[in-house]
């Protein structure tokens, strides 16, 4: 065995062709069986949450035999994979697919004491003393006395490239966090179940040629670990394996909200030499990559193997004919590098059976019953492209009320115009509660709560802003002699959500001059903030709003005054009231179409200045020589937000760059033009298992007395100005 741990040296220690790969996977998997060999369960919570609760700060480094064995009690068995051998609870199992996802003595453990620490760390755990090692740290010296190695493992290590898919953009190595870390223990059941009942996946045979015979799947599941079936969707290849995972989410058997995509949190790999990791939304598996160029070059890839015939080619030619370029190569490079990727998809591999059969074959896409919207979006977000979520402000509403005014006659109002109008505001008013409650949620959760230390940091969750809408201006209701109580799960009617604006205009402007009482205690801001003439922290505050610049305080407080003002004089109370409750006297066309204008105006005032949740997505990225960057993002309706990330301010946890993201345009950190930015959050099962992450330790003993600590990250993308 310590031969087996050490193949070779000046020469192999191993004949390949003679070793009898089967006799050692037995021999490994009696060892796992009889605990003589023991591995952490490390691609998920379990033990991370252990060390949290029951390691000391003199146990963050490494952990003695002793502690290690004590720390690994009661914990599941670890599932990894070495070339085609696959360990865990069943022993060592042969798998279809190769992959390199070694055991690792030195597992992600913690995340220390300082919040703006993203990155988890490492605790080293020890082997006790047995024959095997003994007897490999005697051979390791002896071959060190040899002299150096030869060069057999950089020789090893092309053909294991080769075998991994290293230079394969469709690969990742994440596969086994993706499962243990994306997915709960009912979620990888149901994708069990689903992958037995599936006999094209053939899985139930490859189980059994593992050693596993499986009759009933129901009979079979009953009483199995998380770990178990771990190991045994890990023997399918990664084809299939991806595929039965997306087949889960499409058939709702995995449910995958709209919004939410769904990474490895804890080991978070990016593999191979495009940085790839595996993702999931409810659109379904994909292999991202880091390289934000990889997405519009796997596209130009997916034209060239569809059009790969001299007629399919002819066909192209004449779709871009008018596209600028002196030759058909590059008229498609400037089509590629001018034109929005979802319209080429839809252009390109919808318009016609032949190209999108093709497209689906290579993307080894399941396209049954989706309708064109949909095939783009599965598309896009195979390549690797930002999916489609939108939120789309005041949008509806706007329609409600131009429909409402189409409905409203210029004299007096017949039977049938009042009746048509009170069916119309039914939908009015229905939506302008929903926009309101929106709008209030949003801006009182930006402007109050503590994004910085929120965990995850900087991502808008309706429901849970909702509650601490409903907390603060009840607050703010009592204290200004309204008593109006909010309902934390939505149940607010017109007038409070109308009233709810002038509440928390007040309750700003009332902290105006109390900015020192929220003040950050120093061990909270990143120490290159805080001895560092070069950058400063961009949320000294514990309330957001005291961040903002003064310009920007006083706006968003002029704006909640304006709207309140201008729903108030608008009578839409009022208005709302005598269309709803059938009064004799019903309003008359100037008193609704005021109440249409102070509506039109409320829209008008959230969307410009961001009040409300609206998703913006990147349509531009520019850097200069000199270092600095423009982004420029894109709303619902196509109106443009520039962000120049130049800055001295530094902030870590924003949502990245390049993706999908809420933006309060007319708003501006203090010291900066950066522009608040947050991801969109959702409920689910998988958010439900990564609640309370990640979990900071208090600050050690040796924080406290003034010691450094380890030094953190400050940037997540390359630079202060680009994680500001």
């Amino acid at each position: 065995m310590a031969v087996f741990l050490s193949l070779f040296h000046d020469q192999l220690f191993v004949d390949p062709n003679a070793t009898d790969i089967n006799a050692i996977r037995v021999g490994i998997s009696r060892e796992i069986r009889d605990g003589k060999i023991r591995h952490p369960f490390i691609f998920g919570r379990e033990l991370y949450d252990k060390a949290y609760e029951e390691l000391g700060d003199d146990s963050l480094f490494a952990l003695d035999p002793v502690q290690t064995q004590n720390f690994l009690t009661g914990t599941p068995p670890g599932v990894f994979q070495e070339g085609r051998t696959v360990v865990g609870p069943w022993g060592a199992l042969q798998s279809e697919e190769f992959r390199l996802v070694p055991a690792t003595t030195s597992p992600l453990l913690y995340h220390c004491e300082r919040p703006g620490c993203l990155s988890a760390h490492r605790i080293d755990l020890s082997t006790s003393e047995n024959r095997i090692l003994s007897t490999r740290n005697r051979l390791d010296k002896k071959l060190y006395l040899q002299g150096a190695p030869s060069n057999w493992g950089e020789f090893l290590r092309g053909i294991a490239h080769e075998l991994n898919g290293y230079y394969d953009d469709t690969r990742s190595r994440g596969i086994i966090a993706f499962l243990g870390e994306c997915f709960t223990f009912g979620e990888l059941y149901s994708i069990a179940q689903i992958a037995l009942a599936d006999r094209s996946l053939a899985f139930r045979k490859v189980c059994f040629s593992a050693g596993v015979s499986i009759r009933s799947a129901e009979e079979f599941l009953e009483g199995k670990t998380k770990q178990e079936i771990m190991q045994l969707l890990l023997l399918l290849n990664d084809h299939d394996l991806c595929n039965v995972v997306e087949k889960a989410i499409l058939t709702g058997e995995v449910i995958v909200p709209e919004g939410e995509v769904r990474v490895s949190r804890l080991n978070r790999y990016a593999s191979g030499s495009f940085g790839t990791r595996l993702e999931c939304s409810c659109t379904g598996v994909r292999v991202a990559s880091n390289d934000s160029r990889t997405a519009i070059r796997r596209l130009e890839r997916l034209i060239h193997q569809v059009y790969s015939n001299d007629a399919l080619e002819s066909r192209l030619k004449w779709k871009i004919r008018d596209i600028r370029g002196e030759h058909y190569e590059d008229r498609l490079r400037n089509y590629l590098t001018t034109e929005n990727a979802r319209v080429i998809i839809r252009d390109l591999f919808l318009s016609g059976p032949d190209v999108f059969e093709a497209a689906a074959a290579e993307l080894k896409l399941d396209t049954s019953l989706a309708n064109d919207d949909t095939l783009v979006g599965r598309i896009s977000w195979r390549l690797g492209f930002a999916g489609g979520t939108q939120e789309t402000g005041a949008q509806s509403l706007r329609e409600r009320v131009r429909d409402m005014r189409d409905a409203i006659p210029q004299g007096s109002c017949s039977d049938a115009d009042k009746e048509r109008i009170r069916s119309r505001s039914v939908h009015l008013f229905v939506d302008l509660e929903k926009s309101l409650d929106s709008a209030l949620c949003f801006t009182a959760w930006f402007t109050e709560f503590d994004h910085w230390a929120a965990h995850p940091k900087f991502t808008y969750e309706p429901a849970e802003a909702r509650q601490f809408m409903a907390g603060i201006l009840t607050a703010q209701s009592k204290a200004s002699g309204m008593d109006l109580t909010y309902d934390p799960s939505g149940r607010n009617t017109l007038g409070p959500l109308i009233a709810g604006f002038g509440l928390l205009a007040s309750r700003l402007a009332g902290l105006e001059g109390r900015a020192s009482e929220f003040l950050r205690n120093a061990r909270e801001i990143p120490r290159v903030c805080r001895n560092s003439k070069l950058v400063s922290f961009g949320y000294p505050h514990a309330i957001p709003f005291l961040n903002f610049s003064q310009h920007s305080r006083n706006d968003v407080i002029d704006t909640l005054r304006s709207i309140s003002r201008a729903l108030s004089q608008g009578d839409v109370l009022s208005v709302r009231n005598s269309l709803e409750h059938h009064r004799e006297e019903f309003p008359n066309s100037d008193e609704m179409l005021t109440c249409l204008d102070s509506i039109d105006r409320y829209c008008a005032a959230v969307e410009a200045f961001g009040l409300i949740p609206l998703i913006f997505r990147m349509r531009e990225f520019v850097r200069d020589s000199s270092g600095r960057t423009r982004y420029a993002y894109e709303d619902y309706s196509g109106r443009v937000i520039e962000s120049n990330t130049f800055s001295s301010i530094v902030l870590t946890g924003l949502p990245d760059p390049s993706q999908d993201q809420i933006l309060v345009p007319g708003i501006r950190i203090d010291g900066s033009d950066l522009i608040p930015r947050f991801s969109l959050g959702v409920r689910s099962s998988y958010t439900e298992m990564w609640s309370n992450w990640p979990r900071n330790r208090a600050i050690s003993r040796k924080i406290r007395e003034g010691g450094e600590g380890d030094q953190i990250e400050i940037s997540q993308t390359g630079g202060v100005s680009e994680s500001a």
